[in-house]
Formats: structure tokens, C-alpha cells, sequence
């Protein structure tokens, strides 16, 4: 099971970064956890929920590590002896049994949490794409899916804006792209 889970995050990985660089953005930034959340919001013109986005994806790989190494410490410090060779006996003290409570329904929040900013914000992207809010469920349940067609997919909306793969305009500000707009107008 651990092989295929790996094997999508892989393909969602790929994908991200192929919708990346049709968007003209590095596709490199598609690795760094949290600022792919924020570049996503920087296409749907939502730099904020995307900063949001990103920042919740960091917390909550952080209690993810860090619940993933309280249970180990509890495995470590609390087994007792095998039963059946196939169950292990714990003999845990109360105290820490309801720290285990307390950081299970931490995890449960922040997920949740992480879950509607993340699926809110594929939502916006899905709508700048002319799909219907029933996209979001897609989003929810198996994100590959949706990741998977936009990276194949021949129409490209960024920043409110809707194009075909043959011309996606790069977005500079500045004394550079003044430069650029007046080299492609003569």
C-alpha cells in the first residue's frame, strides 16, 4: 500500500511541476512544501489564501512528525511483550494516554483546517478553468485526479486570465517588462 501512495505522491509531484511550467512559473518551485501552495494562490490571484494554504500545509507536517514520534516513543518506552506474535501489549500511564487524546484531536483539527484552505483554493483554480464547484469534492477525495488534467490539459487560466498552449504571457512588473511590452510592439 505504501508503494502506490508513494507512487502518486510521485505523479502529483510531476504534475505539479508540468502545470508549473505551463504557467510559466519554475517548476522547481512545485518541490518546496508551502511556497507551491503559495505560488497556486499567486495564479488564482489569492496570494493571501495561498500564503494561508502554505503555511497550514507546514503545520500540519509538523504535527504530523511530531505526533508520528510520540507514538514511536510510546512504542519505544511502553511495549511490553509480544502476544501471538502478531499484537504487541502496551502498558501506557493515564497521563500519558490522555496526552495521545489531546494530540489526536489536535491532528483531527488541523487537518480539517488544512483540508478546506487547500480545497478552497484548488477550487478557485478549478474555477478560472470553467469548472464547477463539484470539482472541489475531486479535490478532496483524490487530488491526483484533477492534478493529473490540468497538467494535460490544453487550456491554461493564470491571474484571471485564459489561454491556449501555443502563448502563455509571462507576467513581469517593473522597469523589465516595460522593455519587453515595447520590444514587442515594434
Amino acid at each position: 500500500m505504501s508503494i502506490i501512495l508513494f507512487i502518486i505522491m510521485i505523479v502529483c509531484v510531476v504534475d505539479t511541476c508540468i502545470i508549473f511550467n505551463q504557467r510559466d512559473e519554475k517548476w522547481w518551485k512545485a518541490l518546496i512544501p508551502g511556497y507551491n501552495r503559495y505560488v497556486f494562490g499567486k495564479l488564482c490571484n489569492s496570494k493571501k489564501l495561498g500564503v494561508l494554504s502554505g503555511i497550514m500545509k507546514i503545520i500540519w507536517d509538523i504535527v504530523l512528525m511530531f505526533i508520528y514520534s510520540f507514538e514511536l516513543w510510546i512504542a519505544r518506552t511502553y511495549a511490553m511483550s509480544l502476544y501471538d506474535a502478531n499484537k504487541l501489549i502496551f502498558e501506557v500511564p493515564a497521563n500519558v494516554k490522555n496526552w495521545i487524546t489531546i494530540l489526536r484531536i489536535i491532528m483531527i483539527v488541523v487537518a480539517a483546517i488544512y483540508m478546506f484552505v487547500w480545497s478552497y483554493l484548488m477550487n478557485k483554480f478549478s474555477q478560472m478553468h470553467g469548472k464547477s464547484s463539484w470539482w472541489i469534492a475531486l479535490w478532496a477525495i483524490c487530488p491526483v485526479i484533477p492534478l493529473h488534467y490540468f497538467a494535460l490539459s490544453k487550456n491554461i487560466a493564470m491571474y484571471g486570465n485564459s489561454f491556449g498552449l501555443e502563448r502563455v504571457p509571462v507576467r513581469k512588473t517593473g522597469k523589465k517588462a516595460e522593455k519587453i511590452a515595447l520590444a514587442r510592439r515594434k
